[in-house]
C-alpha cells in the first residue's frame, strides 16, 4: 500500500469519525427538543356557557349585596377627627375577630366604621413590642422576654409591660417545602367585574390606591395566580377551576415542568367575569382533580386556593 493510499484511508477515516460524532450530537439535541416539548392543556373557553351575561362594573347596586335589616348600619361619611396609629401596617392581624384593618382604613379615609369592624381581640393585636433578646439564641427554641415603659394616654403615668417570646436557631435556609399539587378555584362571577375600590358596605366609597382605580377584581385576580405560578417548580402540579352559576376545568392538574406556561398564563388573563356565584360547583369540581394516585403520593401536598369576593349568590 503506497503512502497516498495511506493518506487517503486516513482521511476518510477522520471524516466517518466526525460524522458520527455531528449525527450523535444533533440526535442528542432532537431528542431534548422532543423530551423538553410543553404543552398548553388549557380547557376553558369564554363561550363554554350558552348563557348570556351582563355585568355592570360601575353600578355598585347591579355587583354587590348587603343582608336585611343592615342598611342602617352602613358606613357613613363621618366629620369627626380620628387619630390613629402609624402608616405602618406591622402588628395588624388580617382575618377573624383579630382584625382591625378594616377599622383603620375607614378612619384613614374619612368614614365612620360600623361595630362589628372592632374586637377586643382586634384592638389587643393593635400595640405591642418587639420581644426578644438581641443575642443570638444557640437553642432549637428558647424562651425570650424584653421590658417596655409607656405613658398612659390619659393619666400621663407610666405603666410597664413585659413581653415573653419564643427565640430559635433555625434560619429560613434550614427549610424545605414538599413538592406542591395546587388546584386554583377562581371565581369569574360578575361582581368580580367591579373595581377593588368599591367596599361593600362603604356603598362604594374609595379605600384603595388611586394606582389601583382602574383595575377590576377578576383582573387583579389573574395577575394574582399568574405571580403565584412564576413561583412553582417543575416538579411543582398546578391545575385550575373557574366557576359562576356553575363550574369549568380551567387546566387539569399537571406538572409545572411538562406545561407551556407561557401560554398558559395568556389563557388566564383572557379570563372575563360573568354570572352568579356558586361557590359550592367550583369546589367540588376543584377536589375532582385530585385523583387517588396523586392523593397517596407523600412526596406532595396537597392544596386548594380560593380566590373569591365572596359575595354568593347561588347554592347548590
Amino acid at each position: 500500500m503506497n503512502k497516498k493510499v495511506k493518506v487517503l484511508i486516513g482521511g476518510l477515516a477522520v471524516i466517518l469519525i466526525i460524522s458520527i460524532i455531528v449525527v450523535g450530537y444533533y440526535l442528542k439535541n432532537l431528542n431534548n427538543t422532543i423530551t423538553k416539548a410543553k404543552i398548553d392543556d388549557w380547557k376553558y373557553s369564554n363561550k363554554e356557557s350558552n348563557k348570556e351575561y351582563v355585568t355592570k362594573s360601575n353600578d355598585s347596586a347591579g355587583v354587590f349585596s348587603v343582608p336585611q335589616g343592615q342598611s342602617s348600619a352602613l358606613s357613613s361619611k363621618s366629620t369627626t377627627s380620628f387619630s390613629s396609629k402609624s402608616e405602618s401596617t406591622v402588628g395588624l392581624s388580617v382575618g377573624g375577630s383579630k382584625n382591625i384593618d378594616n377599622f383603620r382604613e375607614n378612619i384613614k379615609n374619612g368614614y365612620f366604621p360600623i361595630s362589628t369592624d372592632i374586637t377586643y381581640n382586634g384592638l389587643f393585636y393593635d400595640y405591642y413590642f418587639e420581644t426578644g433578646k438581641q443575642k443570638e439564641s444557640e437553642d432549637l427554641f428558647s424562651p425570650s422576654y424584653s421590658m417596655a415603659i409607656s405613658k398612659d394616654p390619659i393619666s400621663s403615668k407610666d405603666e410597664y409591660y413585659m413581653t415573653v417570646g419564643l427565640n430559635s436557631n433555625i434560619k429560613q435556609s434550614d427549610f424545605k417545602r414538599k413538592k406542591q399539587n395546587i388546584v386554583v378555584v377562581l371565581d369569574i362571577s360578575g361582581s368580580m367585574e367591579s373595581s377593588l375600590q368599591s367596599y361593600y358596605y362603604d356603598e362604594g366609597n374609595s379605600i384603595f390606591s388611586k394606582l389601583k382605580k382602574n383595575k377590576s377584581k377578576m383582573e387583579l385576580a389573574n395577575e394574582a395566580v399568574n405571580l403565584m405560578i412564576d413561583e412553582l417548580n417543575d416538579d411543582d402540579r398546578f391545575g385550575m377551576v373557574l366557576f359562576d352559576d356553575g363550574a369549568y376545568l380551567g387546566k387539569p392538574l399537571s406538572l409545572i415542568g411538562d406545561t407551556d406556561i407561557k401560554e398558559i398564563k395568556e389563557h388566564i388573563l383572557d379570563i372575563e367575569a360573568r354570572g352568579g356565584t356558586n361557590f359550592e360547583a367550583g369546589y367540588k369540581k376543584g377536589t375532582d382533580l385530585f385523583d387517588k394516585e396523586i392523593l397517596n403520593d407523600k412526596e406532595y401536598d396537597n392544596r386548594i386556593i380560593v380566590i373569591t369576593d365572596a359575595i354568593a349568590t347561588v347554592v347548590c
